[in-house]
């Protein structure tokens, strides 16, 4: 289904514009990595702790008690939309539970890479012109759930707002930072950017196909294995490497999506802290 409109068009070639920015700055950390390694883990923390910590388990998976209202939140939403990667927030707290109740299996998950893989907006600009039909199991009372689940962030007038004009709002961030702060837009924004742009389709294509290194803590009834090797690539940082796990434990402030020993996760540090400024407050 096409969606083409001035703002799918303009956020398109936002993207489009980070690729190639992007992947210019990564190319030069690479050729001098002895003296810029530091800003491959920077780029790194920067982008998935905006788009799978914050975005994905945080609201995706809803946590926590959300607290809209806090500036902690405000703060996040907004990097997090201009991204322009995992949102907008509101979309992936009304679907993204489709692709826990049917991963990988067809049209049903709308995460599918074998069905979707130009679906990605992290992948490919064409996920922001054109996107497959995904089914959901009783559409009506699945998105009436994933409402009354989502509620807070779903009736926030903030984020609706950046969301509507996230465009807009992601020219305004980067005049800004490059005016003030040239090196962390290039360096972390563009870059990091750059990084998830394959980071997220490669967990989604190595979680979810058996590979000779790939294993299984929990048997679930999909596709999802847990790739060591990539997992370690993001510095554990990026639990849903751990797709298995992902999948087949909730994700706890405690040991994030650890199981075994070697699966040494640094995520929950950064959410215990996102959890931290952003978590309603239960008044007696």
């Amino acid at each position: 289904m096409w969606t083409v409109n001035f703002k799918s068009v303009m956020t398109a070639s936002i993207v489009l514009f980070v690729w190639i920015v992007g992947g210019y700055e990564f190319y030069d950390t690479v050729m001098n990595f002895s003296t810029q390694w530091y800003w491959y883990p920077l780029a790194l923390l920067y982008t998935i702790a905006l788009n799978d910590l914050f975005i994905h388990i945080c609201c995706g998976h809803a946590l926590y008690k959300m607290d809209t209202s806090r500036i902690g939140y405000k703060i996040l939403s907004f990097l997090g939309t201009v991204e322009n990667g995992w949102g907008p927030i509101t979309t992936i707290c009304l679907i993204h539970k489709n692709h826990h109740l049917h991963s990988d299996q067809g049209n049903k998950d709308c995460s599918n890479w074998r069905n979707h893989w130009y679906n990605m907006s992290l992948l490919s600009p064409i996920g922001y012109l054109y996107q497959e039909k995904t089914e959901y199991p009783d559409a009506k009372k699945f998105f009436k759930d994933q409402q009354k689940k989502h509620k807070e962030i779903l009736d926030d007038d903030w984020t609706f707002v950046i969301e509507e004009y996230s465009h807009w709002f992601t020219l305004l961030y980067w005049g800004l930072l490059y005016l003030i702060f040239p090196v962390f837009l290039f360096k972390i924004v563009f870059m990091g950017r750059f990084l998830m742009s394959f980071i997220s389709p490669f967990a989604s294509i190595t979680g979810h196909t058996w590979l000779p290194t790939n294993y299984r803590n929990f048997d679930t009834p999909d596709t999802s294995y847990n790739n060591l090797i990539f997992y370690y690539l993001t510095l554990g940082l990026y639990p849903t490497a751990l797709q298995n796990n992902h999948h087949g434990m909730k994700y706890s402030l405690k040991t994030g999506h650890r199981h075994c020993w070697f699966e040494f996760d640094l995520s929950v540090y950064v959410i215990r802290f996102f959890k931290y400024i952003t978590e309603k407050k239960e008044t007696r």
